[in-house]
């Protein structure tokens, strides 16, 4: 995920569900659909570390890769005017606005310039550029109005490939955006919530990452009841924050620190003295996948609901040769900020439930047997 540092940190289906599929790529270093009321929406990822789906934009559409981040408040995409840093990349796909005729400028009532946009994000990375308003589809449904969109100009960062841009999902970004729109067509979708299912296995030739749905929970992918958590009451209208009531490691016990729940950064984050406590190795070293096996149980508990983390689950393979990293670290590093991403949400079934404010974790239905990833983590 990239923490932005401002927030401190059609298809028609039966179910009224859209879903996106999230698909991964096979390489080194996120679409089937269902008939629905509102489509579904599949997931990409780059072997386990980055999920992200497609959406279209504009008339006629363009399609880009979009990572859909719930600890980013904006939509963006690279622009067609974005030349230099990492717009230099010949397989980013890139919006142009003059291609596509129900884009319109978004201009400032007193001073008639066009409006910019800014953010800057806790990886160190940066996107900024002009605001527009234009049509989005998700996997075949589209927004009844236009809805703000980045057009970013300049990317200084680590930006990967094809993915040029991100999909905002945290809740202060929310009134003002794409998802916004979703969420007011109360015919389509009369709950305003949204769900990821990360996959957890790799192999090369099935390329599903797993998939979000926007407007209910899909129960293809999780079995037993939700168990519900509230949104930090501070943050509440902010970002995703929850405070577990407490952490275990090994025979261990923590008191609960406030995380975000975010599924733009790969890794967990959590304070110092935990990290300490699996008394393992440095970020950076390696170790054979396999003595993960022998590494502390995290044990996070969402009031009486215990997600459990084996070292397996928390390493993220680092080589062909069965070397693996943590998946965990720090969070002294990143301003302090208590991250639980993909790595832990890959482990549950994930609800954001944007409505009351709460979040909601159930058993994944088809277990799957955790696997690692390969690729540089972002924050």
């Amino acid at each position: 995920m990239r923490l932005p540092l401002l927030i401190l940190v059609s298809v028609l289906a039966v179910d009224a569900i859209i879903r996106v599929p999230l698909t991964r790529r096979a390489r080194p270093n996120r679409r089937h659909e269902k008939a629905g009321k509102v489509p579904e929406e599949p997931l990409y990822t780059e072997d386990l570390m980055f999920y992200y789906g497609e959406i279209e934009v504009g008339t006629p559409s363009q399609k880009f890769y979009t990572d859909f981040d719930t600890g980013s408040s904006i939509t963006w995409q690279a622009c067609s005017s974005c030349r230099e840093g990492s717009c230099a990349q010949q397989t980013l796909d890139k919006f142009d606005c003059s291609g596509s005729s129900t884009c319109n400028t978004t201009t400032d009532k007193e001073t008639f310039l066009s409006v910019r946009f800014s953010v800057p994000y806790a990886d160190r990375s940066e996107v900024s550029g002009r605001l527009f308003t234009d049509r989005l589809c998700l996997a075949g449904y589209c927004t009844k109005e236009p809805v703000p969109i980045g057009c970013a100009d300049t990317m200084k960062g680590v930006f990967t490939r094809k993915l040029g841009g991100i999909f905002g999902l945290d809740i202060a970004g929310i009134p003002m955006s794409a998802l916004h729109s979703i969420f007011e067509d109360k015919k389509n979708c009369p709950d305003p919530v949204f769900a990821f299912y990360l996959n957890t296995t790799l192999d090369n030739t099935q390329q599903s990452g797993g998939e979000i749905t926007f407007c209910e929970a899909d129960p293809e992918h999780y079995e037993g009841p939700i168990s519900w958590v509230p949104v930090d009451a501070e943050v509440r209208d902010e970002a995703w924050f929850v405070t577990p009531e407490k952490i275990v490691v090994g025979q261990r016990e923590f008191p609960g620190v406030s995380a975000v729940v975010d599924s733009g950064t790969t890794m967990m984050l959590l304070p110092e003295e935990i990290l300490e406590e699996l008394a393992l190795r440095k970020l950076d070293d390696e170790y054979p996948c396999a003595n993960a096996t022998d590494f502390p149980v995290i044990s996070l508990f969402m009031g009486a609901y215990e997600i459990r983390m084996t070292g397996a689950d928390y390493s993220i393979q680092t080589s062909k040769r069965g070397y693996c990293s943590l998946g965990v670290s720090g969070s002294s590093g990143i301003q302090g900020i208590n991250i639980l991403g993909d790595v832990f949400m890959r482990k549950v079934y994930t609800v954001f439930d944007y409505g009351n404010r709460r979040i909601g974790f159930a058993d994944l239905k088809t277990p799957t047997k955790p696997s690692c990833s390969t690729t540089t983590p972002h924050y």
